[in-house]
């Protein structure tokens, strides 16, 4: 997606949900990983880290998705790592 085109969708957003994005897209930057409680559906939990290009462009994403009961605690501490881990991976594969 270029510049402008997304400019032009968050455009179509209210304040608030462009804010909720900017929030969300800060914590990916600095931590490598979000994570979102209920957000699709009640009682689940979304685990996701980007996958980027060499030049640091969004490509993909790996994500974990469960129920809230079961991906909490050291699950849910251990998701976010290993999801950030495999999306590194990923994103710098080995050289050949």
């Amino acid at each position: 997606m270029t510049p402008d085109q997304r400019r032009q969708s968050l455009s179509q957003l209210s304040r608030h949900a462009r804010d909720l994005i900017a929030r969300d897209l800060q914590t990916v930057l600095q931590d490598g990983v979000l994570v979102t409680h209920a957000e699709v559906m009640a009682g689940t939990v979304a685990v996701a880290s980007p996958v980027l290009t060499k030049s640091g462009q969004p490509v993909a994403a790996v994500c974990v998705f469960g129920a809230e009961m079961r991906l909490r605690g050291a699950a849910l501490h251990s998701s976010r790592s290993q999801t950030a881990n495999a999306a590194c991976d990923i994103s710098t594969p080995p050289a050949v």
